[in-house]
């Protein structure tokens, strides 16, 4: 893999905005809970004065949140260089009310936004923020306006600041990609010409655990995106295979091979203090560590087949949580710690389902084609997951986490596969 080139391309990941914020006192109503999935906000963006296409990203983003109503800009009847009015927006039935404008130093490399959120009703700003960054990072910079809408009325981030790490297969290789949330920005940041699987994204969103062969052993490494440095954190010659960091970050927990069984390990990020969770007969793969750090969801076959199970951290008995079928793999914890996500078989069909961490509330949320590799957003609004409707073909969807408003989101032409949602970035 070449330094160069991966630090390179993670310019686009690693963004520098530098945000100056005025929260307006007195703006703490929450305008819509976004645990349900059924509600609703009415809101008009206007175009930004100079708007090189910066409302449009926003508007994008907002809609897609399945949390808003984006009025028709054709019906406002206030001009975007006009001072703000509540009598101009009231008609319109909406209760916020996004402004803005966007102008070029003098070099024209840098753009400095001003927006102002409105809540027509009671006639008062909720923020009004000035926002600095490269010409370059205009979706960046958008993203990070959709999220300050988003946080005002809903009081919670969302995930316009996240990105999606995931594998594309081309030419006998597998590398790994990761593009924006909304598949935005798609770019490759490893070139080991080899396979590499499983990627990881660690709390912070400065590591990524993924397993790559390099000549005839397998191992798993762990890359500093803000170094672009890759190290060997574990090795053998079986496949290892990351399956989730630890809440704090501090270690990794993972599959491998011992004596011909795949049994569970945990092992810290300097490559010290290897430990095995598991020992018991049969096959443990795919640990999942709750976001208390407390339980560990994983998949074994101990009892005949496939199924998940929960167990302490330190490992020890186990519980067994789902039942219905004869193949389920792939559990991956909610971060509000409510539901796991995993891919069951039904009708021969591989489908993503979510149950509570006590086997209640089993529930389906794909219905067709075959659909794996289950990752949730950092707020648990959403999942991130492979699908395939038959042949080679696989892309990158997410939906809502009810199993409503599906999105491919990977580049056409891709065959991709293995998502993992990130952290949220600070910028």
């Amino acid at each position: 893999m070449k330094k160069r080139t991966i630090g390179t391309r993670l310019v686009g990941i690693l963004i520098l905005l530098i945000l100056i914020g005025l929260t307006v006192p007195g703006s703490a109503r929450v305008y819509i809970d976004i645990t349900s999935f059924d509600s609703r906000v009415p809101i008009a963006i206007a175009n930004f004065t100079s708007d090189p296409g910066l409302a449009a990203i926003i508007r994008s983003d907002l809609e897609f949140t399945h949390a808003f109503v984006i009025a028709n800009p054709e019906a406002y009847l206030e001009p975007s260089a006009a001072p703000f009015h509540p009598e101009n927006w009231l008609p319109l039935n909406v209760e916020a009310v996004l402004k803005g404008s966007v102008n070029f130093d003098k070099t024209g490399q840098r753009l400095v936004a001003e927006a102002a959120l409105y809540d027509p009703i009671e006639n008062r700003a909720l923020f009004k923020r000035q926002y600095q960054s490269d010409v370059t990072l205009l979706r960046s910079l958008g993203h990070q306006i959709s999220n300050d809408v988003y946080q005002a009325l809903t009081d919670q981030e969302s995930v316009f600041r996240t990105r999606v790490a995931y594998v594309v297969e081309e030419s006998g290789n597998k590398d790994i990609h990761i593009m924006d949330w909304d598949g935005g920005r798609a770019r490759r940041i490893t070139r080991a010409k080899t396979l590499t699987l499983a990627p990881r994204w660690a709390p912070s969103g400065r590591y990524m655990a993924y397993s790559s062969l390099r000549g005839v052993k397998w191992g798993i490494y762990l890359l500093d995106l803000s170094q672009a440095k890759e190290r060997l954190l574990y090795g053998g010659s079986s496949l290892g295979i990351p399956g989730s960091f630890a809440p704090n970050g501090s270690s990794l927990f993972f599959s491998a091979s011992q004596k011909g069984e795949s049994k569970i390990f945990e092992v810290d990020l300097d490559g010290s203090h290897l430990r095995k969770i598991t020992d018991t007969v049969g096959i443990d793969v795919s640990p999942s560590v709750s976001p208390d750090g407390r339980l560990v969801a994983f998949v074994s076959d101990r009892g005949g087949s496939p199924q998940i199970y929960v167990m302490n951290d330190r490992g020890g008995q186990a519980r067994r949580i789902t039942f219905q079928g004869n193949y389920n793999t792939s559990p991956v914890w909610s971060p509000r710690g409510d539901r796991i996500a995993f891919v069951g078989r039904v009708d021969g069909g591989l489908q993503i389902h979510t149950i509570a961490p006590n086997g209640d509330g089993l529930t389906q949320l794909t219905t067709s084609g075959n659909n794996d590799s289950p990752s949730w957003s950092p707020d648990g609004r959403y999942i991130a997951y492979a699908s395939s409707s038959g042949g080679d073909t696989s892309v990158i969807q997410i939906m809502l986490a009810n199993g409503q408003k599906n999105r491919r989101i990977s580049p056409p032409g891709q065959k991709a596969t293995s998502p993992s949602w990130s952290p949220w970035f600070r910028f």
